[in-house]
């Protein structure tokens, strides 16, 4: 997809700029801890967005003796792909970078010794909304989820932001993910139905000191949503006094049939915001043949193979519809990506230069330490390791997004960003739109 070959195109403007010494993006001081004299050289491989893709480029790497003479692998967006990758990548003692794998397995540092990732996990965004709940006052909440892998995962992340805080959780009620038959949909209809009333009967219950009128929904497939916010109001606990806040992965509240349940939601994305730094820099680059040059021309004849699709009337060659203005990343998330893809080459190339002036073969430590100098800019703000390779929190900003209104012309509303640093700051002239109706900043 054009989004794939994006990032590719992102990596090798990194590339680029590192060996012409173009500092546009990341700034003097990160460009400083890169020798002068230090160039890269690189081979490009297409894994096809998955394990058997990768395990095919390294076979090809290590038949042509390449794999031997190789300092680090950056990449591997998939999470499957990494799994497979950085254990062979280990026997040759090689780093391997990625920008978005996301699975929480990947941070098992005895089974992954020597993988990193530009791209944040679920946890600083959690970490994150803890504090925003510290910001309004809010000092214990519900959940109500569905059963899905990913939501228990978020679930615990929350937990344990949740205490880090010293924010309680008062309730947890959880439902079956709905299935793909019909009598799979009917029984998870029944389950949605059973958690939500349990829910309104712990918030009724004006006996308890510890209720919360707080609650955090995790759910991912649309039909469910959509019950739950039926289900809310049939029990009336989606009115004036309630909070609801949602985590949102695409699948966005206002575009449900019950849109009136919808207003005055509060949502986070699991992605850091981003200022599309390395998603716009795409349209700047005046010699597109700088990062799509001969010496990949194979690959590119692959993908024009393969993707007639980037056959275009009015662009020549290829290239120029992947990196069109026309071709930047719709989504927020997707934009997010292609700054991680563009620090991740930077990151690695730090380690790589800072290990080989130390004489040092542990190339993996040197990139987790920023070549011992802690985190640098670059284009997803402040990018730094904790000591197992997974993405710090600090310098990651988060957004908080507000439902506001109920008729279908109404909008979504940005309330504010938080970053571990600072804290919550509201946008200018922003006010939230409460369930109710009521707009301000004073919470519920």
């Amino acid at each position: 997809t054009v989004k794939l070959l994006r990032w590719a195109s992102v990596a090798l403007l990194a590339v680029s700029h590192i060996n012409s010494r173009n500092a546009s993006i990341v700034g003097s001081e990160t460009l400083s801890r890169i020798p002068n004299n230090f160039h890269v050289s690189y081979r490009l491989a297409n894994t096809d967005y998955g394990p058997a893709g990768a395990v095919k480029a390294l076979s090809a790497w290590e038949s042509s003796g390449d794999l031997q003479k190789m300092s680090a692998l950056v990449g591997i967006a998939s999470s499957r792909g990494a799994k497979v990758v950085s254990p062979i990548a280990n026997l040759y003692n090689l780093p391997v970078t990625s920008f978005d794998a996301p699975n929480r397995e990947l941070a098992d540092k005895a089974m992954y010794p020597t993988f990193s990732r530009t791209n944040p996990g679920s946890a600083p965004m959690f970490r994150a909304m803890a504090g925003i709940f510290q910001y309004f006052g809010w000092s214990a909440f519900n959940i109500l989820s569905d059963d899905s892998p990913t939501s228990m995962t978020h679930m615990s992340e929350l937990m344990t932001a949740a205490n880090e805080h010293g924010i309680s959780v008062v309730t947890t009620h959880v439902f079956l993910e709905g299935g793909t038959s019909s009598s799979e949909k009917l029984h998870a209809g029944m389950e949605i139905e059973k958690a939500v009333k349990a829910l309104a009967s712990v918030m009724r219950n004006s006996s308890s000191a510890s209720r919360s009128l707080v609650t955090v929904f995790f759910s991912f497939q649309s039909k469910d949503m959509a019950q739950v916010l039926e289900y809310g109001m049939q029990q009336e606990i989606m009115g004036e006094g309630f909070v609801w806040l949602h985590v949102d992965r695409g699948i966005h509240l206002e575009n449900l049939l019950n849109s009136r349940a919808a207003a005055g939601f509060l949502r986070m994305s699991f992605r850091p915001t981003s200022h599309r730094t390395a998603d716009n820099a795409l349209d700047k680059t005046d010699d597109r043949n700088v990062i799509w040059h001969e010496a990949i021309a194979e690959w590119g004849e692959y993908m024009q193979t393969n993707m007639k699709w980037l056959q275009c009337d009015d662009c020549s060659p290829w290239q120029d519809k992947v990196l069109a203005k026309s071709s930047r990343a719709a989504v927020e998330a997707d934009a997010a990506a292609l700054d991680s893809a563009y620090d991740a080459i930077w990151a690695t190339v730090i380690g790589l230069a800072s290990a080989r002036q130390a004489g040092d073969p542990d190339v993996t430590t040197h990139i987790r330490t920023g070549g011992n100098k802690g985190g640098f800019q670059g284009a997803s703000g402040v990018v730094s390791f904790d000591a197992d390779g997974e993405r710090a929190s600090l310098g990651l900003t988060y957004s908080l997004e507000n439902i506001q209104g109920a008729t279908q012309h109404d909008h979504v509303s940005h309330l504010g960003t938080y970053e571990e640093s600072r804290g919550f700051k509201r946008e200018i002239g922003a006010l939230p739109y409460w369930k109710g109706g009521r707009m301000g900043w004073d919470a519920p």
